[in-house]
């Protein structure tokens, strides 16, 4: 298990401050059997003993002053405490828009942060969701070099000078390259995101989804596939399904490995999601700001 400096080392790759606190306290737990919830909310200068439990449970939010509160008595600073209060907001954010401003602070914390192992530079490569998309089409299309006829290819549209800007990005990072005969092509066929923050993927797939609700009506249906289910199942039926839609995902894309022949770019997307809570479990209201 990391150590509590390692957690707070790789504090810029959490999307939940409850879940980077849990794993902070787990792991100074391990460093010293002493170290208690109640010395961790003394530290943080909490009256209440146990209210730090209640924030890492989600039965309490954070209000701003007990997120600086918190930073100083976890050692964090400067950037890293910026970072740490705009991930409260985040987290406890409930709209789209709130969760995109405390996303783009957090953002801004991460560039000017020391925390330099994560290839910043590929970052802008999930926040724009047709980035992917150029890129498959620059290496499937004939447009040699005309931004505008590469530009005319993407749907919904975007702009001449925005396909330009990702075209120049792709290229300076190598996730496209370009051979001494003209042609464009990829040095990775998938590319991962592993060493990406979560809360940068999460933004990146919600752009997505909300970009295929834009076109998804217009596109005829000879040329799209949906399929929708409205289920109740069990949690271990949840993870047997879940397994079942990896197995599918990684199917679909062995199939697309071999394909030679590329003159469209898709968006596949397979979703499962709750639209109820657990009937079985009785709700815990999680009160307002401490």
């Amino acid at each position: 298990m990391l150590s509590g400096k390692q957690i707070v080392d790789n504090l810029y790759m959490y999307d939940d401050y409850r879940l980077f606190l849990q794993e902070w306290f787990a792991a100074k737990r391990l460093e010293r059997d002493s170290f208690s919830m109640r010395e961790f909310s003394t530290r943080a200068g909490f009256a209440a003993h146990n209210f730090c439990n209640y924030l890492m449970k989600g039965e309490r939010n954070c209000s701003v002053e007990s997120a600086r509160k918190l930073a100083v008595a976890i050692g964090l600073k400067s950037r890293a405490a910026d970072f740490f209060e705009n991930l409260v907001l985040y987290t406890q954010s409930e709209t789209s828009a709130d969760r995109d401003f405390y996303y783009a602070k957090m953002r801004q914390c991460n560039k000017a942060s020391r925390f330099k192992n994560l290839e910043l530079e590929q970052f802008p490569f999930y926040e724009h969701w047709y980035y992917p998309v150029l890129r498959e089409l620059m290496v499937i299309s004939v447009w040699e070099g005309d931004m505008q006829k590469l530009c005319d290819l993407v749907y919904p549209k975007i702009t001449v000078s925005e396909t330009a800007q990702a075209v120049e990005f792709l290229l300076a990072t190598g996730m496209v390259i370009k051979g001494e005969n003209g042609i464009y092509a990829l040095p990775h066929i998938i590319v991962t995101s592993e060493q990406v923050p979560v809360y940068i993927k999460k933004k990146s797939r919600r752009d997505v989804l909300l970009k295929g609700a834009d076109v998804i009506d217009l596109v005829h249906p000879t040329e799209k596939y949906l399929a929708y289910s409205t289920v109740s199942m069990s949690s271990s039926c949840f993870h047997d399904v879940r397994k079942i839609l990896d197995d599918a995902r990684e199917t679909v894309l062995a199939r697309i490995a071999t394909d030679t022949d590329q003159d469209v770019v898709y968006e596949v997307v397979f979703q499962m999601f709750p639209v109820s809570r657990n009937s079985k479990k009785s709700s815990k209201s999680k009160g307002g700001h401490v």
